[in-house]
């Protein structure tokens, strides 16, 4: 069988090294790539289950909206999102199925957290390891949504006409008075609404 199966590579790193270590979001990149060759390489002819994923796949790719595949594939996908595992749960928010290349890059992440010994948190499996002074990615991804979520009903209470001031008001006692107005103001300094740009060429 061909040695550049790319978990057979994988797995003569960990031998090497003893144990499995995390792969960074990069690699996991990197990964998502080496399985795209691979997939569209003969050598996958040799593995049963893998042909059989090349096969439905080419089907699946077949299928196009308005002129362009349906479902991105390699190197495409990092267009989604900022790792694998979040560009997964895109295609299944959508209703599509995640490339082939995606699931194996995943699956070789969930090998490194078992190959680990219980030195690798899931976290650090999935998503690399956590940035300093930054927060687990968790709590980086809530912050960006909360702040998102903010900024659209921000951006509502200025469509319907309240002032600066008295959208803060409003949205600080829509969130239970956490943040207040005056740091709602602070945060919000700068934003005039999705549509400010469209409300001034009129």
């Amino acid at each position: 069988m061909d040695d550049n199966h790319p978990g057979v590579e994988l797995s003569k790193l960990w031998l090497v090294a003893g144990k499995a270590s995390p792969l960074s979001v990069a690699e996991q990149w990197q990964r998502v790539e080496a399985w795209h060759r691979f997939l569209q390489s003969d050598a996958v002819d040799e593995y049963p289950v893998l042909a059989g994923l090349k096969e439905i796949w080419s089907g699946l790719e077949e299928i196009d909206a308005h002129g362009k595949p349906l479902i991105e594939r390699e190197p495409n996908l990092k267009n989604i999102s900022s790792s694998p595992l979040s560009s997964f749960f895109y295609f299944v928010d959508m209703g599509f199925y995640p490339p082939p290349e995606l699931m194996l890059a995943l699956h070789d992440c969930l090998q490194c957290y078992e190959g680990s010994r219980g030195d690798v948190s899931l976290e650090e499996a999935f998503f690399g390891k956590p940035k300093k002074g930054a927060g687990n990615y968790s709590g980086r991804s809530y912050s960006r949504r909360r702040m998102i979520m903010m900024r659209w009903e921000f951006d509502g209470l200025l469509r319907e006409g309240k002032s600066r001031n008295d959208a803060a008001e409003s949205l600080s006692t829509m969130m239970g008075g956490k943040p207040d107005a005056d740091s709602i103001l602070r945060v919000m300094r700068g934003f005039n609404g999705f549509f400010a740009k469209k409300r001034e060429e009129k």
